[in-house]
């Protein structure tokens, strides 16, 4: 069972704020109700309209009537907080909100092995850099100044993988130019199209399409697994902290479901009506 907020006597002064991002286990410990039907009312309860278990109107995330009690905490309308669901997405999707800052974090690491492309020389010092540096417009720089150091680094250090630039394509949609400045006869690009002579064999209009720039799309799926094997001694030169936020956390994998208190739902009384939520 969860404790509810209780206000003290104790008088707190607040000496700083510690923003992060909230991982798919913060969704799910600040949530009262997993949300897996589709269903708005329980089609079993004939036409009282009595909301559907773990759907989306699911009482136990508080009520928006006056004359019902929430399933949670018991109390009324003017009294209940409202409380958290959370929806488990089937497949990872990008976040709108951080979209820039995935491709920046793309743009710093191995798009195979996952390490920040930084020389082994280099990438002790920045670290210990990184983890001095308090003000925010110092990291802010500092991070500046780490991608576009590894922007320019084509070879990984610790696994020799090609890597290219990574670029935005709208509307959400991220492309990597692995062999942008490697030149045609180059082993590596030869070695890369060898795997496509099958394909070319019983589809020569192929042929016209292959070319030294190849573009790789990176979906939410291959990001994410990629963010996930991040070494958690490369996280500060992303100026990132494990206890607040990863970089996992950036790609979307569930959602939190509002309370229905802020959403409140308007029922039409007409055979045909149906429930508009606002």
């Amino acid at each position: 069972m969860k404790d509810q907020y209780r206000e003290t006597d104790v008088v707190r002064n607040i000496l700083d704020i510690q923003f992060g991002v909230l991982s798919a286990q913060d969704m799910q410990q600040l949530s009262h109700a997993h949300i897996v039907s589709s269903e708005l009312y329980n089609s079993a309860a004939g036409g009282s309209r009595q909301p559907a278990s773990h759907g989306v109107l699911d009482r136990r995330m508080g009520t928006s009537q006056k004359d019902l009690t929430c399933e949670t905490c018991a109390k009324n309308l003017t009294d209940c907080i409202g409380h958290y669901g959370y929806l488990d997405l089937a497949r990872p999707v990008y976040h709108v909100g951080y979209f820039k800052n995935t491709i920046h974090i793309l743009q710093n690491i191995c798009k195979t092995c996952a390490h920040v492309l930084l020389k082994p020389k280099d990438k002790g010092s920045l670290c210990e850099q990184a983890k001095r540096i308090n003000s925010y417009l110092q990291k802010k720089a500092l991070y500046k100044r780490i991608n576009e150091l590894c922007k320019k680094i084509s070879l990984c250090a610790y696994c020799g993988a090609q890597n290219g630039t990574v670029k935005k394509l709208p509307p959400l949609k991220i492309v990597h130019e692995r062999f942008k400045t490697v030149k045609k006869g180059d082993p590596i690009l030869t070695n890369y199209f060898s795997q496509f002579d099958t394909a070319l064999e019983y589809n020569k209009e192929l042929e016209a399409q292959l070319s030294s720039n190849v573009v790789e799309f990176l979906n939410p799926s291959q990001v994410l697994d990629l963010f996930e094997r991040i070494p958690l001694a490369d996280l500060p030169l992303l100026c990132m902290d494990q206890q607040f936020s990863h970089p996992k956390d950036l790609i979307l994998t569930r959602l939190l479901v509002p309370p229905n208190c802020i959403r409140p739902s308007v029922i039409s009384e007409l055979k045909s009506g149906t429930l508009v939520d606002t």
